[in-house]
């Protein structure tokens, strides 16, 4: 991804100083609550562009505070919220489309992979169990879900437990070591967590029982491989 950037710069005037901003968080708009198990990009953006320009406003001011510390396109966005959102959604499109799309079926192999077997340990051992090796800092104990993370200011939060309640827990390839809690949001809280397995999405190479490689042979799939990822073939 970082040579792919470095060759090809990718362009994100809007939507870059809100998400890498130094603040704490970021506006929860721009990542909301998934509402299925696996939902497309298009809708994930669809489900952005419905926010409403209060909420939009609002989130604003929760991440930066007072209005002469917004970036401009804070204020771009507040002033034109509708327009604005429909140019973010652009940009975060292109974004996935140089950086995420190329990878995809390797990262979702592994997501669905992390989905499974939280659900089989959740279904067998229950919650204490599944929080257990979510991650070091969180924590489940009578009841009460604790995290812990390097905030300034309260270690309270609100959070919106959504329709059904709870908070939605979300696996990611791109946060290690990291989780990430969406404490406020027009949508529900989410909880992002480092998924088992992300360092195998950058593995090239295939077991010795694949049918592949007895088909073709090892040099045959290292090749195949090398130019299925974009990269230079194998010497």
């Amino acid at each position: 991804m970082r040579l792919t950037v470095a060759t090809q710069p990718l362009a994100l005037p809007l939507s870059w100083p809100l998400i890498h901003s130094g603040r704490p968080s970021s506006p929860e708009f721009l990542t909301p609550a998934p509402a299925t198990r696996a939902p497309s990009l298009s809708d994930e953006l669809d489900r952005m562009l419905a926010t409403t320009p209060e909420q939009v406003r609002g989130s604003l001011r929760r991440v930066f505070g007072d209005e002469s510390a917004w970036p401009d396109s804070a204020r771009e966005l507040a002033a034109d919220p509708e327009s604005t959102l429909e140019l973010i959604a652009a940009e975060l499109a292109a974004a996935h489309e140089r950086l995420i799309e190329p990878h995809w079926g390797r990262m979702s192999a592994v997501l669905d992979a992390d989905i499974a077997y939280r659900g089989a340990v959740l279904a067998t051992a229950g919650m204490q169990a599944l929080f257990a090796d979510l991650h070091a800092g969180v924590h489940w104990s009578d009841g009460t879900l604790t995290f812990e993370m390097e905030r300034k200011g309260s270690a309270e939060y609100w959070v919106t437990l959504g329709p059904k309640g709870g908070l939605v827990l979300v696996p990611s390839v791109l946060t290690w070591p990291d989780m990430r809690v969406k404490m406020r949001s027009g949508t529900q809280t989410t909880l992002r967590y480092p998924a088992r397995g992300a360092a195998t999405i950058w593995e090239k190479s295939l077991p010795e029982s694949s049918t592949l490689r007895r088909l073709l042979g090892a040099p045959r799939v290292r090749l195949l491989l090398a130019l299925l990822d974009g990269s230079a073939p194998p010497r």
